[in-house]
């Protein structure tokens, strides 16, 4: 037999009321750095990780939840125009407005 775990709704708002203060604290945060430094490239990322057997504190899972950029790639089909890997040269990028990259 299946047990049904109940979902606390109440629980899922707090959770995603603090997701969106984090990211306003983070772009916040991003767009004060990027105007000290205006000429400047920079990546941040905030990550996470759980226990797939969290009793016995086994098998740790990594994740990523935010990814933000001030630059853009010159060359958007370069086979390197990826935010999530450093692959890319620092000359393939150019500095641009804050913005939130994809996570993948």
């Amino acid at each position: 037999m299946i047990t049904k775990i109940p979902i606390d709704t109440n629980a899922v708002l707090k959770a995603t009321k603090t997701e969106s203060q984090i990211r306003q604290f983070i772009e916040e945060f991003a767009k004060d750095i990027s105007s000290k430094l205006p000429t400047k490239k920079i990546k941040g990322i905030t990550d996470g990780s759980y226990y797939k057997y969290p009793t016995l504190k086994v098998d740790p899972i990594g994740y990523v939840q935010n990814v933000w950029v001030t630059y853009e790639f010159k060359d958007p089909n370069s086979y390197f125009a990826d935010y999530n890997s450093p692959l890319a040269e620092y000359g393939d990028t150019k500095v641009s407005a804050f913005k939130w990259a994809p996570i993948k």
